[in-house]
Order: structure tokens, then C-alpha cells, then sequence
């Protein structure tokens, strides 16, 4: 892709962005988690976001409680911006003795498909942990491993981003709309982390049931998987203590044949691991915005 030049703005804004998120990132891990659980209560206050988490949580656990609902919205936004300062602790912080630390499920599937001589399609979700996923990912990757993200529209801010998720972990990065190179890695015996629990708007051309709730969706992972011919494994990951993180892989087979079946598969498989822990998905965006025709719209 050609890079912009950064304007003046873009500039200074994106490094007074990376000097407060440098400076941030000096603190202790403890203190990170302390200091995210005070802008955790703090912002979910504002009404900004807070309508879009609200009426999430309320499609998909209709039968709870009002209480319940408002206890998890809290716990929700305190799972954020602690996971914000988690992404930064993963930038720029030594975290062999996280890694070391992992627990793991299904890692055997996840070595199974590796082993198959072929490249690996990492079916994942926006959990609130954000970008510590990535390097707890590659430590159980043998292979080269990438991923898809929306590349920051302030070109300082993408740059420490990528670098940040680069580092020493060598993750190779891909803009949404560079989908035929993400492929041709993975064709290449690589593997590929791919969260599309997002909503694509005009590029939506499925729906699927979330949480009983349908759900916009997009044919593409179907489309990486035929013509990768790469087995599909689903990632979770979710932040169980102080410095403590759980894995799971699940076996999500071959995707190519059929694309609503594919796209069932694998929001099964997200909507299992948000079950286990409900406070840890990233109910901010809008997953339901796209409705099937005649539906009403519920933001």
C-alpha cells in the first residue's frame, strides 16, 4: 500500500498520542490494571458508547435482570480500558513472565492443523484484551503468523501500532483491504489471525444468528479458507488473574463449501467463548447494526 505523508496535524496529534501512551506504559502491570478499573467506572458514565453497549447486552441476555445487565455494562468498561493498557504493556514491556504463564486449551487441535503441512486460518473476536492476544498467538505458532486490521487513519498512530504489535513477536500485519495477500500467506504455510465479529456495512451479505440475534456478516472467510485450503481453528482468550491469561483453540474444520454454514460455525464458536466470559467481549461496536430487511434497527 502507498503511504500519505502525515500532515502537520496528523503529526502532532499522533505524537502526543505516542509520547502519553510511552509514558503510560512505564507503569508497573498492577498499576495499569488499577489505573484502567478508575477509567473503567469513570467513562462508563458517559452516554457516548454506553447506549451501544446497553442495547447489546440486552438483545443478547433478554432474560436477565436489569440489574445484572447494568452490573455487566460496568464490568464491561472496566475490562476496556484496562485492556487498553494491557495493549500497551504488550507493546513495549517485557512479558516472558506473561507468556510463561498461559493457560491453554485445545492446543492440540491448534498443533494438529500446523501440522498438516499447510497454512492455518485463525478465526477469532474483538475481546477487550485486545492486542496481548497477538503475542500469546504466536507463541504457539511454529509458522509465520499475520493478521487483518483497519489501519489508523492518523499514519503516526498506524506506524506505533504496527511496530507496537510487531516488535519482537514478528507479526506480519495486513490492512483489511490487502485480503488477497493475507491469503497468498497463508497458501504460503502461514498462519492467519482474522477477527470479523465487526459489522462491514455494504459489504455484509449474510446474516447468521449471535446470541439468537441475527447478525451481519461477511462471505470472506469462506472464501480465504477455499482458496487457502487451510484447516480453520477458532482463538479465544480472556484474562482469568493478575498476570494470568487462558487460551483456547476449537476445531472449526475446513471452511469453502458453503458460506452461511461457515459463517454459523464460527460465530458459534465466538459466541461460546463470550458466554464463558461475558465481561471481556467488546460490546462497544455495533454488532447488530446492519439489519436483515424489514428488521428494525435497534441503535
Amino acid at each position: 500500500m502507498t503511504k500519505t505523508e502525515p500532515t502537520w496535524l496528523q503529526k502532532m496529534s499522533g505524537y502526543t498520542v505516542y509520547a502519553l501512551l510511552r509514558l503510560l506504559s512505564l507503569l508497573p502491570y498492577g498499576v495499569k490494571l488499577w489505573l484502567g478499573e478508575k477509567i473503567g467506572i469513570m467513562l462508563h458514565f458517559f452516554k457516548v458508547r454506553r447506549k451501544v453497549v446497553e442495547a447489546n447486552i440486552r438483545m443478547c441476555y433478554p432474560n436477565w435482570t436489569e440489574l445484572e445487565r447494568r452490573r455487566l455494562v460496568k464490568q464491561n468498561y472496566i475490562y476496556t480500558a484496562q485492556g487498553a493498557l494491557e495493549t500497551i504493556h504488550a507493546w513495549w514491556c517485557n512479558i516472558d513472565d506473561i507468556l510463561a504463564n498461559v493457560q491453554v486449551e485445545g492446543l492440540d487441535i491448534f498443533q494438529k492443523a500446523q501440522n498438516e503441512d499447510r497454512g492455518v486460518l485463525l478465526m477469532s473476536g474483538h475481546f477487550t484484551i485486545f492486542d496481548m492476544m497477538l503475542p500469546i498467538a504466536s507463541q504457539y505458532s511454529h509458522k509465520p503468523t499475520s493478521y487483518v486490521y483497519r489501519a489508523n487513519d492518523n499514519p503516526i498512530i498506524n506506524q506505533m501500532i504496527e511496530e507496537g504489535r510487531a516488535g519482537r513477536f514478528q507479526l506480519k500485519n495486513f490492512d483489511k483491504k490487502q485480503i488477497k495477500s493475507f491469503m497468498r500467506f497463508i497458501r504460503q504455510n502461514g498462519v492467519g489471525w482474522y477477527g470479523c465479529d465487526q459489522d462491514f456495512k455494504q459489504y455484509v451479505d449474510l446474516f447468521v444468528p449471535f446470541f439468537g440475534v441475527l447478525a451481519g456478516c461477511i462471505s470472506m472467510p469462506t472464501n480465504v479458507g477455499k482458496i487457502s485450503k487451510c484447516p480453520v481453528v477458532f482463538y479465544s482468550c480472556a484474562r482469568i488473574g493478575y498476570k494470568k491469561y487462558l487460551v483456547r483453540f476449537d476445531d472449526l474444520g475446513m471452511f469453502g463449501d458453503d458460506p452461511q454454514s461457515d459463517a454459523v460455525a464460527w460465530n458459534a464458536a465466538l459466541e461460546r467463548a463470550v458466554r464463558r466470559h461475558p465481561a471481556q467481549y467488546l460490546w462497544m461496536h455495533k454488532r447488530f447494526k446492519t439489519r436483515p430487511e424489514g428488521e428494525p434497527k435497534i441503535y
